[in-house]
Order: structure tokens, then C-alpha cells, then sequence
């Protein structure tokens, strides 16, 4: 059974059915939790009254069992603390082929690299009881930080594959030819030196442009001087620019259902 919207991923604004306010999740959290919460890299700097504004942010919802948490390739973004229940860790590889990744437990904390990062979501969490969450939604958080500027400073981030903090977030890229839900796990171009071997007739006008610079044979061509090598920087340049468009325009990527091979042509 598939949870709606509402249950799946949370809103950031308002409160939907089965949610109670931040304040009164803060009250009801136990101790450990909240300690756990506050051992993450990410909040350990701060504050007890910076700390208090965070945990302020936190909301509660409630899954049912067999219902998607979180599915891979989805852009559900909230920093979870599971309150009650359990749930399963699931990936699809390269080859498309579903696998158990782990489970979680109570008071386990997930999604933190779709929370920090905002990059869609690595796993599908399912859950095999009906959960009890906390959560605290992205978008109120970096609202948090927009108010509090010294509340940001005091923030670690951790050093994960491809984690920035929010202000500097790395986007997803996205593409046209890119399916409902599919995710691109690779995006490369050729190496440099595909471009640079491209590059083999410059020598060739260096060498014509030293013979220009030689002492002119008379004083017209001394005259014209200036104008041929202006001519003949503006012709390399473009030379150049075309090459590497068409470089950067030909690229690879490995997605979580294909391998792709791109080239725009000019």
C-alpha cells in the first residue's frame, strides 16, 4: 500500500493530519534522541539556544506499514529521527535489480544528505511497521539560517561525497532525455586531451605568425602589419572556441536505468 503525498513527504508549510506541533514533538522527544540529534556533525557547535532553535523546527508524522517513506530518485529532502516502528533500506544497481541495503531502528537519523545537499534521494526507505517520525523539513531550515546568520556560521558540515552546505548547493542536473524517476549516477566528457589534440594546425600559424614578425621586406607590408596578426588572433580564437563546444558538447552518463552517449553537433 502506497502512502499519499501528505504522509510520504511531509510539507514544509502547515501541519497535515496526524501531525502535531513543533513544540510539543520537542516536549514529548526523549532525551537520547535529542542527544543523537545533537551529536550529528552538523549541530555539535552549536549553541544551546541555537541548538533549541533547530529542535524548535522538528515535526511529527506517521507512515503506514508498506507505505514508500522516501523512494530513490525522489526529491523528499527532510531530516528524519524514526520515533517508532521499523523499516527496510532498499537500492536498485546498475542493473536494475532491487536489493536489501539494511533497516532502520528506533531513534536511528536518515536522510541527511538529501537534507544538507538537496540532492534526490540515493534509497527507498519502506517501512515494515507503521512509523512514527520526527522530522525537520529542509525548507524551514535553511529559512532558519536566512533569519540567523551567526546560527550558520556555527554550523560543520561533514565531509561527504559530494556535500556542500546549503547556500552552495550542488544541483541535480537534469536533462531532456531523461525518463520519469530516472537517475543519473555518472555524467563525464572525454579527457582534456581530446580537445588539446584538436588543437594540432596552432604550431603551424605560430610559425607564420614568427615569420610575420621578422623584419619587413618593405613598408606597406610593415603597414599591414598589425591588421594580419589582429586577423589572424580573431581566426584562432574562434578556432579555438569551436573546438571546445565541441568538445563539452559530446558527453557520457551512466544512469540507474541506461548508459548514455551524447554528441550536439554545432
Amino acid at each position: 500500500m502506497m502512502a499519499n503525498e501528505e504522509t510520504r513527504t511531509p510539507p514544509s508549510g502547515g501541519l497535515a493530519a496526524g501531525e502535531s506541533a513543533p513544540s510539543d514533538n520537542l516536549n514529548n522527544a526523549p532525551s537520547n534522541v535529542l542527544q543523537k540529534l545533537r551529536e550529528l556533525p552538523l549541530f555539535a557547535q552549536l549553541s544551546d539556544a541555537e541548538f533549541r532553535q533547530v529542535t524548535d523546527l522538528l515535526r511529527s508524522s506517521e507512515t503506514p506499514r508498506g507505505a514508500l517513506l522516501i523512494e530513490q530518485g525522489g526529491s523528499n529532502t527532510n531530516l528524519y529521527i524514526l520515533r517508532r516502528g521499523r523499516a527496510a533500506i532498499r537500492i536498485v544497481d546498475l542493473q536494475d535489480v532491487e536489493r536489501l541495503a539494511g533497516f532502520l531502528h528506533v531513534g536511528q537519523i536518515f536522510n541527511e544528505a538529501a537534507f544538507l545537499t538537496g540532492a534526490r534521494n540515493g534509497q527507498t526507505v519502506e517501512a515494515l511497521e507503521p512509523l512514527t517520525l520526527w522530522y525537520i523539513p529542509r525548507e524551514t531550515f535553511l529559512a532558519l539560517l536566512d533569519e540567523n546568520s551567526d546560527l550558520a556560521s556555527h554550523l560543520v558540515y561533514p565531509e561527504l561525497p559530494d556535500m556542500q552546505a546549503p547556500q552552495q548547493t550542488r544541483r541535480i542536473r537534469t536533462h531532456a532525455w531523461q525518463r520519469p524517476g530516472e537517475v543519473v549516477l555518472l555524467f563525464r566528457r572525454k579527457h582534456p586531451w581530446f580537445f588539446v589534440r584538436t588543437l594540432w594546425p596552432l604550431p603551424f600559424v605560430a610559425v607564420l605568425v614568427l615569420l610575420l614578425l621578422l623584419p619587413p621586406v618593405n613598408t606597406f607590408v610593415n603597414a599591414l602589419l598589425p591588421i594580419i596578426l589582429g586577423g589572424v588572433s580573431l581566426v584562432v580564437a574562434a578556432y579555438v572556441l569551436l573546438r571546445f563546444i565541441d568538445w563539452h558538447n559530446d558527453y557520457y552518463a551512466i544512469t540507474d536505468q541506461r548508459v548514455i552517449h551524447r554528441e550536439r553537433v554545432l
